[in-house]
């Protein structure tokens, strides 16, 4: 489940100014066609989609009955907030921002959902993370606050570690329900294997930031472990001293590590060593009382890298179909057979973790997202056709997920979520996805993962209950419900049914293992005994049964011979509790049972957008001034800036003035993307304007301080994105008034006041990053410019360029080439536009008419070293850049004697960029940083540049390895 967390650091001042439509998190926009609705209780401003109002008024009751319990060992109740819930989109997710400070839901439950309801489960995470920022507003903060607005909390909020927001917030959702990520073996397996296993003793930076040569585990897993040991080991509310400690000493960066030194006797790394050390013991104890059963693997490791094998389906021969996951490439379906292995089709991004398969088709769900809206999205049926060896989509515009085709081939069976959270299977027709039949959920029990029987007769299908969750068998024939045993608030996934068994996984005792549900008796049977975890499990008869198992370098494919005297009677009882989260519990001192909670009725009122259009949450006393093409460096000068983004992220806004050099100046912009195109403005007024003029110009007209811009943009970004590819087709235009002075060198008068339009086109097309990938696979970026000048053209004329870049792979894995090429023209009057191309690398922008350019780059990873110095720098990553440019630039020139002629001159240079990847002082998000060496021959001199730069959004791709 892809995460958009508390985006810490997104804040300070100066960064914040640079560009008024990114000033704060906005992840996307819902259809202007949305009506709204708010709910006011005493703690929340609830804002949906009238189509969420039944559900809206149940995510109002879950909020305010968790409020106090949820901040109850944090002791702080946080001021009322707004939240936003998103119900168009089959995106799983939740976030909660500092700036302005609100918290998004996304309503849509994962099929991977464990035993607490997805409503629930999401209320209880994103809360916590309330609690913890606005628990930062008091001391040194509390005064930022009043001096910076929002954006003060938000900066702050980057001093606590992601480790720890994510980890405390998911003690909260597991402590106080009768569930949560911390009792799924599935959430510690990663740092359960490097723990066990002593040749993969990892130090706290490589096991907090990753590493491209060996499986780690995310920071949601390796924070809950060492916050829910500190709390375990100390005191209830020893966090609650920590970020009391960053709040009231915010003006010290390292207040967060000085907070848990001052409560804990130790830095942060030093915990680090003291929890594993206490987990070692504790899981090396749980592993002596299994006895532990060797499985034969199908799958062949010729690599000692990681390489990952789940949900293995029988082909009905000696082949295993199965998704395959390592560093280097996407997800991909591959052919297992006892000769080797082959890739077989890689998808796009899947909306259920499992897929089907059955008469020679593999069948999944995927994610199509919406060509404008990035709230809205849909998952349809794909299928890929193994004789005709194409893909096609078998839905539009759906909402099905896990789909499931029998055994015949001539159903296909998927779980239906509606906007309103109601569920029901589907089933299509595999040639033409024509409906055949629904069935509605039984008092709208959420389901997952459907299965046929052998016989096609019967769907098996996974229900979570309000007493946990067991599995249904639905009669195709007659329509009828039967559930095969209770409800348990343990964890069940992957049903395979066979003709006197039904296999699935769960998490009893502590580990994910392999159950049978014997029809005929119907008792619960326990299959495997696994050392790690086995799950994933499909049944060729009932003899063989086939699943993934995990171990340090992932998952491997184990096949079973099943005798019914190896089976296990297994109670359903939870025979081993975890003694951490036992005393977390205790803690808390409640569970959150929502189900025996009194709902109160709840009154909604329309929300109105263009009444809340602005919301003024940051201000700063000061006023930044951005680059311009005059002017390429920047200044911060006396004023006050105020800055608003609504809660919808549609309309964002920032009003200014400053005090320049003994000139007062106003300055304004608004983008507005709640309709189809995107709308941009800005205005800036007061100062004295500039004289664009040559040295020669003596004279001048007499300057005041009335200068004025204007610009306006339209734009329209389309997302095309389908399969594998990331697609994107932007058009816009933009209209720039500015009321400088030009001087006419013809006529000898200045002309005040320059208009021009600027026409461009962006397209890019390229696929998905894998983790290691430096580039793209495959890919194109192109870009078209017209700048024209269309009642300026004695002054200005107009400028045409054309840009392209191309992706390629290189020669080995993990390599990468590109190559673009530009061109350039513009007709002159008496002023030239800045060139829109690049020179060469080692060569600075010169005059231009006619610029071709040629750029080529040859990409590749060095080595992964893994190297700590303390806790102030990791080094991930070395990697080499061979370049090689080329650059003819053409422009006019007059002689002595006044005649004209062109002057051409060749630009080459070539060399490398050796840099490194690497995480300064713990931050999640990497640096990368080097030196380029430019040769250039024509002038026989070389440059040495520095490089530097910083991935913010890295931080999310780790979680492709779930």
């Amino acid at each position: 489940m892809l995460k958009f967390k508390i985006l810490y650091g997104v804040c300070f001042f100066v960064l914040l100014h640079l560009d008024a439509s990114a000033q704060y998190f906005n992840y996307g926009e819902d259809p202007a066609s949305v009506k709204w609705r708010e709910i006011s209780t005493e703690n929340f401003q609830i804002i949906y989609p009238e189509s969420f109002s039944e559900e809206a008024v149940r995510v109002a009751n879950i909020l305010e009955i968790s409020y106090e319990e949820v901040a109850y060992s944090l002791d702080h109740e946080p001021a009322k907030i707004s939240v936003v819930i998103h119900n168009n989109t089959v995106v799983s997710n939740g976030f909660v921002a500092p700036a302005p400070h609100r918290m998004e839901l996304f309503s849509v439950p994962p099929q991977f959902n464990s035993t607490t309801p997805w409503l629930e489960h999401l209320c209880t995470h994103e809360l916590r993370h309330v609690v913890q920022i606005d628990k930062l507003d008091q001391g040194i903060t509390k005064i930022l606050r009043y001096v910076f607005g929002e954006q003060a909390i938000g900066a702050v909020a980057g001093m606590i570690p992601m480790w720890f927001l994510e980890g405390d917030a998911v003690i909260a959702e597991s402590a106080l329900g009768h569930n949560g990520r911390a009792k799924l073996p599935d959430f510690s397996k990663a740092l359960r294997t490097n723990v066990l296993d002593s040749s993969r003793n990892f130090g706290f930076n490589k096991m907090l930031m990753g590493s491209y040569k060996d499986y780690t585990p995310n920071h949601y897993s390796l924070g809950y472990h060492m916050a829910a040991y500190t709390r375990d080991k100390y005191d209830t509310h020893i966090w609650s001293d920590v970020i009391d400690n960053v709040g009231k000493n915010s003006y010290n960066p390292f207040s967060f590590n000085t907070g848990v030194k001052k409560h804990t006797e130790m830095y942060t790394g030093d915990l680090y060593k003291a929890a594993f050390s206490f987990y070692d013991s504790l899981w090396r104890k749980n592993l002596f009382r299994l006895e532990i059963e060797n499985y034969k693997r199908v799958n062949n490791r010729v690599s000692e890298e990681y390489e990952s094998y789940r949900y293995p389906i029988s082909t009905g021969s000696d082949s295993v179909f199965a998704i395959k996951s390592d560093f280097s490439n996407l997800e991909r379906f591959v052919l297992v057979t006892p000769d080797g292995e082959e890739d077989v089709y890689t998808p796009g991004i899947r909306t259920s973790t499992d897929y089907s398969y059955a008469d020679k088709k593999i069948v999944w769900s995927e994610r199509v997202p919406d060509v404008r809206w990035e709230h809205r999205s849909y998952s349809v049926i794909k299928v890929y056709d193994l004789e005709e060896k194409s893909e096609y989509q078998l839905t539009e515009k759906s909402r099905l997920f896990a789909p499931a085709i029998s055994n015949k081939g001539d159903k296909i069976v998927s779980v239906n979520v509606s906007k309103d959270n109601k569920y029901s299977l589907f089933v299509n027709r595999p040639e033409t996805g024509r409906q055949m039949k629904i069935f509605p959920s039984l008092n709208n029990m959420f389901l997952q993962e459907p299965a046929w029987s052998p016989d096609d007769k019967f769907i098996y299908v996974i229900a979570l209950t309000n007493e946990g969750k067991t599995v249904y068998r639905v009669n195709y024939a007659t329509r009828e419900w039967k559930r095969l045993f209770d409800p348990v608030f343990e964890n069940i996934t992957s049903v395979a049914a066979g003709n006197d068994y039904l296999y699935f996984h769960s998490t009893w005792e502590d580990i994910d293992n392999i159950y049978a549900f014997d029809y005929e008796e119907e008792e619960i049977l326990r299959v495997t005994t696994s050392k790690y975890g086995a799950r994933d499990v499909s049944s060729l008869t009932d003899s063989i049964i086939y699943f993934s198992e995990y171990s340090p370098d992932g998952y491997d494919i184990k096949k079973l011979s099943v005798k019914q005297s190896q089976f296990q009677k297994f109670d359903g009882r939870d025979e081993h509790k975890d003694p951490v989260l036992e005393n977390l519990k205790q803690q808390e001192n409640t569970t959150i049972d929502f189900d025996k909670k009194k709902f109160h009725h709840y009154e909604s009122t329309p929300y109105k957008r263009w009444e809340n259009l602005f919301n003024f949450h940051s201000w700063a006393p000061f006023h930044f001034d951005p680059p311009t093409s005059y002017q390429s460096d920047f200044t911060v000068n006396p004023g006050v800036t105020f800055l608003s983004q609504n809660v919808l992220s549609t309309a964002i806004s920032s009003l200014a003035y400053s005090y320049e050099s003994g000139e007062h100046k106003l300055h304004s912009t608004f983008t507005y993307r709640g309709w189809y195109p995107v709308f941009s403005v800005s205005a800036n007024y007061g100062g004295k304007p500039d004289l664009i003029r040559g040295e020669d110009v003596t004279w001048a007209p007499r300057l005041s301080n009335d200068y004025m811009s204007f610009d306006l943009k339209v734009s329209l970004p389309m997302n095309l994105s389908a399969n594998k590819n990331i697609t994107r087709f932007i058009p816009s235009v933009n209209y720039e008034y500015n009321r400088d002075f030009y001087y006419n060198y013809r006529d000898n008068y200045y002309l005040r006041g320059i208009k021009t339009v600027d026409y461009n086109i962006q397209f890019q097309s390229y696929r998905r990053l894998a983790y290691r990938d430096i580039f793209p696979e495959w890919g194109i970026l192109a870009d078209v410019n017209a700048k024209t000048s269309p009642f300026n053209e004695d002054i200005l004329g107009n400028m045409l360029s054309m840009q392209a870049k191309f992706y390629i792979p290189g020669f080995f894995e993990d390599h990468g080439i590109s190559f673009a090429g530009g061109y350039q023209k513009q007709n002159p009057d008496l002023y030239l536009f800045s060139s829109y191309l690049s020179f060469p690398r080692g060569y600075e922008e010169r005059y231009s008419e006619k610029l071709y350019s040629f750029k080529s780059d040859y990409v590749l990873p060095l080595f992964y070293p893994d190297w700590s110095v303390g806790p102030l720098l990791y080094i991930k990553r070395f990697k080499a850049d061979l370049f090689y440019d080329y650059g003819k630039n053409q422009y006019r020139e007059s002689d002595d004697e006044g005649n004209v002629g062109w002057i051409s001159e060749g630009f080459t240079s070539y060399g490398v960029e050796l840099t490194t990847d690497f995480h300064f002082l713990r931050t999640m998000f990497p640096f990368s940083a080097g030196i380029r060496y430019a040769y250039k021959p024509e002038v026989s001199d070389a440059d040495i540049e520095f490089v530097f730069n910083i991935d913010f959004f890295s931080i999310y791709k780790k979680n492709f390895k779930r």
